[in-house]
Formats: structure tokens, C-alpha cells, sequence
């Protein structure tokens, strides 16, 4: 069954882990909560759930080229530069203000590195597998790429706020075409597993205020014209830094190799 269209499988895997995932995070929080107010009162069991979801479907359809293999060479590493620069600004802003007790920081580093591991597996790794079962590698990416910034949008049932899910959802496509390229590049899912992780620990941390009244970047109140696309001026040096990766992509019979 499993070897067999791969993308139809795919797409039931990632109907089903959209649904454990917002629906176990609005049966958890039981009303409109901030992403920021998320991460930080407690483990969110919906995470959990989704990443054993992807690991259990991994280890029994066995599909090749998921990504959890080592990267080929270590200057795969290296295409990280861009976005740690990020990481390293995000945390110098949580470091220049009062940093949150230890308990919260586990909280933050634990629900996202499920949301980094759950993330890249589900998009970068099965999702991208039954895209290139179909396509070539270009409507793959795109597929991928837009259903990942799209999947982002459903964050308006949890937070409320509408205008700032669109807003992360166009903010997520363009980083998520930077996270393909990384995967594309390096041939591996670790790489952007532990970016992802990092990358959205650094802006929780940053945004983090003990009396909660503080918003993930991604929702900034509705002031003016230019605070409300922020997030999406922030990233586009990683999308257009993800084109330039992926400028030379290709596509063989195992799968995606970049020359």
C-alpha cells in the first residue's frame, strides 16, 4: 500500500496531522490564547501527538529519502549563516530584556523543538516525498512550499486574530521556501529540524513577558501599514537566499540532488 501513490498517502497524512494538531490545541487551551501564552503554560500534548503520528508513519511505510539521514558533506552546515543571524538578534533582544524563569524556557524549548520536528518531517520530508512522486521538482517545491505558509493561516482558531494568521501565513511561505532549500540542499531534514527548533525558540524568548502581555512577531497589533508587514519585510533575505539555493536544482531517481 505504502509504495503506491505516495502522494494521495501524503496528502491523508497531512489531513490527519492537521487535525491533531489544531484540534488538540484548541481542546487544550479551550478559547482564543496567543501563540506566545502557548508555548509557555505548559506541554502542548497536540505537538506530541503529531510528532508520533510522523514517526510511527515513517517507521511503517519505510519510504526512502524522508531525510532523516546525516547531511552528505559538512558544508551543508554553512547554508545556515543567514538565518542564525537571526537566531543571534532574537536572543540578544530576550537577553536585553528579563529573561523568563527556568521552568518557562524548558517550556519553550521543549514545545518548540516538537514544532520544528513535527514541522520539517511533516513538509520538508513526507509531504515533499508524495509531491515528487507526481511532479517535478519545481511544482513540488512550490506545492510543498504553499501548503506549508498555507497550513499557518488555520493559527486564526487558536489566536482569534485573522489578519495576523495571513500575515504568518505569507511570513511562513517564505521561510519555509528558505527550510526547502536547506533540505534540498543538504539532502537531509536535520539540518532544518534543528534551525527550525532554534529559529522559533530565539523569537519566543525575545517576545517573552512575564505579565503576557507581549505578542509573537507575527502579530503585531494593527497600528499602521508597516508594522502589520513587518514579519514578512524580516524574512524576505531568507526567501530570495532560498532561490539562490535552489538555483541550480534538480531531480534524479532517488529523488533531489542540487549541482
Amino acid at each position: 500500500m505504502f509504495k503506491n501513490n505516495k502522494l494521495l498517502i501524503a496528502l491523508v497524512v497531512f489531513i490527519v496531522w492537521v487535525l491533531i494538531t489544531f484540534i488538540g490545541i484548541i481542546l487544550q487551551v479551550n478559547g482564543a490564547l496567543g501563540l506566545d501564552k502557548l508555548v509557555t503554560q505548559g506541554v502542548v500534548f497536540a505537538f506530541v501527538a503529531a510528532s508520533a503520528l510522523l514517526l510511527f508513519f515513517v517507521i511503517y511505510s519505510k519510504w526512502e529519502n524522508i531525510g532523516f539521514n546525516w547531511p552528505a558533506s559538512k558544508k551543508s552546515w554553512l547554508l545556515l549563516w543567514l538565518p542564525l543571524i537571526y537566531v543571534f538578534a532574537f536572543m540578544a533582544g530576550a537577553l536585553s530584556n528579563e529573561l523568563p524563569s527556568n521552568d518557562i524556557i524548558f517550556l519553550i524549548l521543549f514545545n518548540t523543538m516538537l514544532v520544528g520536528f513535527s514541522e520539517e518531517v511533516m513538509f520538508r520530508g513526507v509531504l515533499l516525498q508524495g509531491a515528487l512522486s507526481r511532479f517535478s521538482i519545481w511544482p513540488a517545491i512550490i506545492f510543498v512550499s504553499v501548503a506549508f505558509g498555507m497550513v499557518h493561516s488555520l493559527n486564526a482558531f487558536i489566536t482569534g486574530e485573522v489578519t495576523s494568521a495571513i500575515i504568518q501565513s505569507v511570513a511562513a511561505f517564505m521561510t519555509g521556501f528558505y527550510f526547502m532549500a536547506i533540505r534540498v540542499r543538504s539532502g537531509s531534514l536535520i539540518p532544518g529540524i534543528l534551525l527550525h527548533w532554534f529559529y522559533d525558540f530565539s523569537i519566543f524568548m525575545m517576545v517573552y513577558k512575564e505579565a503576557g502581555a507581549s505578542k509573537l512577531v507575527e502579530q503585531t497589533p494593527q497600528l499602521d501599514t508597516l508594522p502589520q508587514i513587518l514579519p514578512i519585510l524580516m524574512v524576505i533575505p531568507l526567501f530570495l537566499y532560498g532561490f539562490y539555493l535552489l538555483r541550480n536544482v534538480k531531480q534524479d531517481i532517488n529523488g533531489i540532488k542540487s549541482q
